[in-house]
């Protein structure tokens, strides 16, 4: 399986994101995937400006393309090339990062400006370029204790998924990410889950998706029975702390 891992954290170096995306193709390529990894801070996407030349005037091309040093023509084949697309974003506003979602905006020469009925008789635009029946994962993390935090972009990836008439085959959401910064903290949880993203990886590969076990495991709390006023009292320390001090003595 040829995986594409999209990094869409801004955090270049000692991100929460980037640690679990480590961990997960770690897993995936011991288990005989072929991966690259894609970090999107890296990469130079022009917004799109909404002028559908990549539909009208240069069907499937962008007007970006080639231009100011722009990366998107390039990656644009290679998210078409994929077997799988493992997504990984930090919740940001509820959602998935602003360069991630430049970068999707990006995908539009993909399809076609024509509609078709999908396999629910919903309305889509037909694929010009890619691999129907492709793989999908999410890995995400956010600083909050809900898992609910992280509605808003699964129901989001969800419907890129069916964009792209591609199979969302796992779904990585890991709360109380800062936690994992710190190897002393509950270093027996940060352990298993970390050892989950690893497992995650070997079972896309060997079994075609992650398990719902093995989601659970990625999810599991540090504390589960604390009150979440301990939680906020918690978070504002570590906050406090940082803007007396000016960085994230964790980094």
């Amino acid at each position: 399986m040829n995986i594409l891992a999209i990094n869409g954290s801004p955090r270049k170096t000692n991100g929460i994101t980037g640690l679990l995306l480590e961990k997960f193709l770690a897993g995936a390529t011991e288990a005989g995937a072929n991966v690259e990894t894609i970090l999107l801070a890296d990469e130079k996407i022009h917004h799109c400006t909404g002028e559908f030349h990549c539909w009208i005037k240069t069907p499937g091309r962008c007007l970006w393309d080639g231009k100011d040093g722009d990366t998107m023509a390039e990656l644009r084949k290679k998210i078409a090339d994929a077997d799988c697309l493992v997504l990984a974003t930090p919740v940001y506003v509820d959602g998935m990062t602003g360069l991630m979602k430049n970068m999707f905006d990006r995908c539009i020469p993909n399809v076609m400006p024509f509609m078709e009925l999908d396999q629910n008789e919903n309305v889509r635009h037909p694929i010009r370029f890619g691999k129907p029946g492709g793989k999908i994962v999410l890995i995400s993390t956010c600083g909050f204790v809900e898992m609910d935090t992280f509605g808003p972009l699964v129901y989001h990836m969800e419907r890129i998924a069916l964009n792209l008439r591609g199979e969302m085959a796992g779904k990585l959401l890991r709360p109380s990410g800062m936690g994992l910064r710190i190897e002393g903290f509950f270093p027996d949880v940060r352990e298993k889950v970390l050892a989950a993203f690893t497992k995650a990886g070997a079972e896309l590969i060997k079994q075609g998706g992650v398990s719902p076990e093995t989601e659970a495991e990625a999810s599991q709390e540090f504390m589960p029975n604390m009150p979440k006023e301990l939680f906020v009292k918690g978070g504002n320390a570590f906050w406090e702390r940082a803007v007396k001090e000016g960085s994230l003595q964790s980094d």
